[in-house]
C-alpha cells in the first residue's frame, strides 16, 4: 500500500513556495495601494502607507520635529505614481482651525514638471498653477530645486468644506491655506 502523505522535505519546500507566492502576492498588493494612494486616489490613512512602505523594505529617512515637515521615506524598488516610478516620498499633517489633513507627497528628482503635467493630464489654471479634484482630495503638482512633487491633500473636499474655502475671509478670519501659511484678509482664498 502507497502512502499519498508528502515527504517532509518535500512538505517543507511546497510550504516555502506558498509562503514565497503570498509574499510576493502582498508585495504586488502594497506597491499597486501604495501608488494609487501616492496618485491621489482613495483614502488611504497615514498609518496604511507607512505599513506598505514597511511591507516594501522601506523605510523613514528624515523625520522632522515639526509636523508640517512630515516624514521622508525611501523604497529600495519603485511604485508608480502617474506611470513614473518613484523611490521618495513625504507624509505630512496640518492642523487647521477647522479641519486637519494629511498631505502625501512622490517626489521626483528627476523627471520633468512639464512631463509630469502633461502625462497627468493637468494644464494651468487662471493662476499658473497645475492641480486638479480627485474626488474629495486634491491633487497638485508643485516644483521645488530640481524636483517635482506630485502632492495629494486627502479629504479636503467634504461637504461645506468647498463653501468655506471659497468664502470671503471675515476681519478676524485664521484659517490656513497650506500653501502660504496666514491668509491676508485682501487675498482671495486657494481656488481648490
Amino acid at each position: 500500500m502507497r502512502s499519498t502523505a508528502l515527504h517532509p522535505i518535500a512538505a517543507a519546500g511546497l510550504l516555502a513556495v506558498t509562503l514565497h507566492a503570498t509574499a510576493s502576492a502582498d508585495t504586488s498588493s502594497d506597491k499597486a495601494r501604495l501608488g494609487m494612494a501616492l496618485s491621489c486616489q482613495g483614502s488611504a490613512q497615514p498609518h496604511e502607507l507607512i505599513s506598505w512602505i514597511s511591507n516594501l523594505g522601506g523605510g523613514a529617512i528624515i523625520n522632522s520635529i515639526r509636523v508640517e515637515s512630515g516624514t521622508e521615506y525611501t523604497l529600495p524598488d519603485p511604485v508608480y505614481v502617474l506611470g513614473f516610478p518613484v523611490t521618495r516620498a513625504n507624509i505630512r499633517a496640518f492642523h487647521g482651525a477647522s479641519h486637519d489633513y494629511t498631505v502625501y507627497e512622490a517626489i521626483f528628482p528627476d523627471k520633468s514638471f512639464r512631463e509630469i503635467a502633461s502625462i497627468a493630464g493637468l494644464t494651468p489654471d487662471e493662476a499658473g498653477n497645475y492641480q486638479q479634484r480627485i474626488g474629495k482630495n486634491h491633487l497638485y503638482l508643485r516644483e521645488q530645486g530640481d524636483a517635482t512633487y506630485v502632492t495629494c491633500a486627502i479629504g479636503v473636499h467634504r461637504s461645506g468644506l468647498g463653501r468655506a474655502l471659497h468664502a470671503p475671509a471675515k476681519e478676524n478670519d485664521t484659517a490656513m491655506d497650506p500653501r502660504s501659511g496666514p491668509r491676508a484678509k485682501d487675498r482671495p482664498p486657494p481656488t481648490w
